[in-house]
């Protein structure tokens, strides 16, 4: 019995990979790998809710990359980043096209939809911070009114920087924190 379930699943990567690049595979394991370890976890962080926005999309794009993750507290501001509770999440895909998801509920997403068009102003995403931890800094910083919003984007201009977590209250101004160094900064 043991046998026939490692030769199905070498048949299943056998068959995978002929059908997707090897790093297409490695990245559809590794979140599902990820995925599982945060469903037995229970509570699902800022960030586990984006993975599994990325899992469920690239399983049907295999080539889409994150480009930029909306967050809402639908309850209305808050200073707890548990309280976002709704994320958009768009991605770039190949032939300029992009893929946009939408969360129902913390952690379940409608079926992605394919735009006939680029999403522009931003660059590919690799953050290294948690909202958590973003939002800590900001309130380190003296920014301690609440929020409304949470947008992670790295702009495309004026200059390529880093990606950023962006804490938005509904009027013009807006808390920046870079996810690489940590600085805060005040947006407009």
């Amino acid at each position: 019995m043991h046998f026939i379930k490692v030769l199905t699943m070498f048949m299943l990567i056998v068959q995978l990979a002929i059908i997707n690049p090897s790093w297409a595979l490695e990245r559809q394991i590794m979140l599902r790998r990820q995925i599982s370890e945060v469903q037995k976890r229970g509570n699902l962080s800022f960030n586990d809710r984006i993975n599994i926005a990325v899992s469920i999309v690239i399983k049907q794009y295999p080539h889409a990359e994150l480009y930029e993750v909306e967050g809402v507290a639908l309850g209305g501001p808050t200073k707890d980043p548990t309280k976002i509770d709704h994320i958009n999440v768009v991605f770039h895909n190949v032939n300029e096209t992009t893929v946009m998801i939408n969360e129902t509920s913390p952690g379940n997403f409608n079926p992605p939809i394919l735009i006939g068009h680029p999403w522009l102003d931003d660059i590919k995403i690799h953050w290294p911070m948690d909202l958590d931890h973003a939002n800590r800094l900001k309130e380190e910083a003296g920014f301690t009114n609440p929020y409304k919003t949470v947008t992670l984007r790295n702009p495309l201009g004026p200059k390529p920087g880093n990606p950023l977590l962006i804490f938005g209250d509904g009027s013009s101004q807006s808390i920046i924190v870079d996810t690489v160094t940590g600085n805060v900064t005040i947006g407009k």
